[in-house]
């Protein structure tokens, strides 16, 4: 890449968030994602970033539709993971009736 040519060898942040979304992933929500679902939800790192400088850039069409999309796949990712299976049975306890409410 013209990077490398000149000497730039430290990874972009969207390399860097290529490189880590897999692990952070799994990690968080103790299942695997496919490389599709880990490449596209990097893509926050370029898209969410525009959205904390700048409340304009959160309100573009552009911006917008694609945080939806991002967002879309990470929670249809987290529903059937093993963490989202356990905080749903643990949701079921007496002591977490309030919480169920708010979430129901």
């Amino acid at each position: 890449t013209l990077r490398h040519a000149i000497g730039l060898t430290v990874p972009t942040e969207d390399e860097t968030a290529n490189l880590i979304s897999p692990f952070l992933m799994e990690r968080v929500f103790q299942k695997k994602p496919s490389a599709a679902e880990a490449e596209h939800i990097a893509q926050y790192v370029t898209y969410g970033k525009l959205c904390i400088k700048s409340s304009l850039a959160a309100k573009l069409p552009i911006v917008n539709t694609k945080i939806r999309s991002i967002r879309d796949t990470m929670a249809k990712f987290a529903l059937d993971s093993p963490v989202a299976l356990k905080m749903a049975k643990l949701l079921e306890e007496p002591r977490y009736a309030e919480l169920k409410k708010q979430t129901a």
